[in-house]
């Protein structure tokens, strides 16, 4: 997605499914970033309104650790990206599988 948003220009269109997303600098997993300045130059909110003119699809799972900042992504760019909030946990491989076919529908979709 952050590459997305840096390179709209290259991009038709993105999809995620349970994006690593934080809020905020302190929330992150150690190491993800160098610092507070780091993080604000390679978060996805920075640079969200870069998507406007990106189709983007978010797939997530309501039990996740990144569900909230994916909501909270999702109300930031809402219409007409596509979003699908699932029951469950949803940073796992079964959860990725799952929701594939479904991206690549939405990918081919967007750039046919």
């Amino acid at each position: 997605m952050l590459a997305a948003e840096k390179g709209a220009a290259l991009f038709r269109a993105v999809a995620a499914g349970s994006p690593a997303l934080w809020t905020e600098p302190g929330l992150t997993a150690p190491g993800a970033f160098d610092g507070p300045a780091d993080f604000y130059a390679n978060d996805v909110f920075t640079f969200v309104e870069a998507l406007r003119d990106v189709r983007v699809r978010l797939d997530c799972g309501d039990e996740g650790a990144f569900y909230e900042a994916t909501r909270q992504l999702w109300a930031e760019i809402a219409w007409p990206h596509v979003a699908e909030f699932r029951p469950g946990a949803a940073h796992t491989m079964g959860f990725w599988r799952s929701v594939a076919p479904a991206q690549m529908r939405f990918l081919w979709a967007a750039v046919r």
